[in-house]
């Protein structure tokens, strides 16, 4: 037998080992906007550019120049941590990858912990520990310049300090909690929920009597006051640059009709226009978002495989101090991002947030497993309890690693983007200005400048490019003269193209350039 002491360490290192592994083998190189955003974020930042951009990837505030303050919609923290990395490897990608790998392995170590704390099963720490991090359909985002990694680490460990806190009544958790609410928040917008889940569900004990009104105002306070030292220089810094604390384009996703509206030119989502447009409309978007969302709880958040005995686990633990905070941000988050930001919560920022869930619902898995094997047992003679617990658990562990490692390896490749990027940066001067699908990913790869293409009809484009200089339009995915990259307005240009855009021979048969003519 092992002793305590070795067998932490082994845990240790297997963590660490198994943690490198996922978050360098899995992903060398952003794959999606948000990931692009965020690593030219740190490669500015790194460089000693500040929070600045040289692309729109929206039109959101009108701006009058393609240079603008960065982080505005998004928010700074991935950046920051990519910067970190980036400053101390040459501006390499790898050295900002490292300081989400470091996230990683103390996402491990946290998980651990809560299936030690639930459960004090060894079998069910180490089991735990490998799935959080192999990550099921998490696991390609872990290494990455992206949100997942730090809001499953942010918001899964203020949902622990609160359980703790509730727990054992001691203050110092509720200050912990305070803080990882605040360095949630400044990972993504919707990190604000954690906060008003830590209030709530300090609230609710007061009413069960739990804790007293004198405790429930003090630990109520702590967490403001915790959160505030965390969130404040963010705030007092967007006052200095922008004249306002809180940037709105974050808020901006409540009042969309449809997601490319986002892309609209000039940015003009309103309340009024959200309210008078049709009400069915409205109703039939948080339907689809009701549908999709319990789509991404079973199939991502669970793991498909683990889905029903997490469901399981949940239901036999759902009087557990310690999950209380984990249930109501649960159902907090999912009807925020199926009632009010419906569309974005379809486009991603579900699965984003959802990423703090994770590492709960493997260990309430692994919980209900072993509850429909007794059951089973009980019934079946033949069948050894602990012994099937076992073989089932570690069998189902391996099936979680391994659909980790496909769902990576399933990725959609980007060799043939990275040649057209690659001829783009050789061929053209540093200083022209294209509009693309994906201004964030053009400026990444070739530090190239650009605009997102609006979602307007075409003649629109001629007026952008008037305004910011713009030299050229690309298409991308052209098959059969439609662009399936571009938006709805804009499909047909490369079977029709307006009399202001001048084709541009480029090698690649699946991409479409024009030079843009103005006035």
């Amino acid at each position: 037998m092992l002793t305590a002491q070795r067998e932490r360490l082994y845990l240790a290192g297997f963590i660490i080992l198994l943690s490198v592994a996922i978050g360098f083998g899995l992903t060398q190189q952003p794959s999606y906007t948000d990931a692009f955003y965020y690593a030219s974020g740190a490669r500015t930042l790194a460089e000693g550019e500040g929070f600045t951009q040289a692309f729109l990837w929206n039109y959101l505030g009108d701006p009058a120049t393609i240079n603008v303050p960065s982080h505005t919609y998004w928010m700074p923290m991935p950046s920051l941590l990519g910067a970190l990395g980036m400053r101390l490897s040459g501006l390499n990608y790898w050295g900002a990858q490292a300081v989400f790998v470091v996230l990683l392995v103390l996402l491990g170590g946290l998980a651990g912990w809560l299936a030690h704390l639930l459960t004090a099963s060894r079998r069910m720490v180490w089991l735990t520990v490998t799935v959080v991090i192999s990550g099921g359909y998490y696991g390609r985002f872990w290494g990455m310049t992206s949100t997942f990694t730090p809001y499953a680490l942010f918001g899964g460990g203020c949902l622990l300090m609160l359980g703790l806190g509730l727990q054992r009544t001691r203050w110092h958790w509720f200050v912990w909690a305070g803080c990882l609410a605040g360095l949630a928040h400044l990972t993504r917008a919707d990190g604000i929920l954690l906060l008003g889940c830590g209030v709530l569900v300090v609230m609710l004990a007061g009413q069960q009597r739990t804790l007293s009104m004198r405790q429930v105002i003090f630990y109520s306070c702590l967490l403001f006051i915790a959160y505030g030292l965390c969130t404040a220089p963010w705030w007092i810094f967007n006052q200095a640059r922008l004249g306002m604390a809180f940037p709105s384009g974050g808020t901006v996703g409540i009042w969309l009709q449809e997601y490319d509206d986002l892309f609209r030119y000039p940015m003009d989502v309103t309340v009024q226009e959200f309210l008078q447009s049709d009400w069915r409309q409205i109703a039939q978007v948080r339907w689809e978002a009701l549908q999709h969302n319990l789509l991404t709880l079973l199939a991502v958040e669970m793991g498909i495989v683990l889905a029903p005995f997490a469901l399981i686990g949940a239901w036999n633990r759902r009087g557990e101090t310690l999950l209380a905070p984990f249930f109501w941000y649960a159902l907090s988050l999912h009807l925020a991002m199926t009632l009010i930001f419906a569309l974005p919560g379809m486009r991603g920022s579900l699965l984003h947030s959802s990423s703090a869930l994770w590492m709960f619902w493997v260990v309430l898995a692994w919980e209900g497993l072993d509850h429909a094997i007794a059951w089973v047992a009980k019934r079946r003679r033949t069948w050894r309890k602990q012994q099937a617990q076992k073989v089932f658990s570690v069998g189902i562990a391996i099936l979680m690693v391994g659909m980790s490692v496909l769902i990576a390896l399933r990725q959609e490749r980007m060799d043939e983007t990275l040649e057209w990027l690659a001829y783009l940066q050789d061929t053209l001067p540093p200083d022209t200005l294209l509009m693309v699908n994906d201004p964030s990913q053009l400026y990444y790869y070739t530090r190239l400048s650009g605009v997102v293409l609006p979602n307007e009809q075409a003649d629109v484009i001629q007026t952008i490019a008037q305004r910011y200089g713009v030299d050229y339009l690309v298409l991308e995915s052209v098959v059969d003269g439609v662009s399936f990259a571009a938006t709805t307005d804009l499909m047909n240009i490369p079977s029709d193209p307006p009399s202001f855009l001048t084709p541009i021979p480029i090698p690649f048969p699946t991409i479409r350039m024009y030079r843009i003519e103005t006035p």
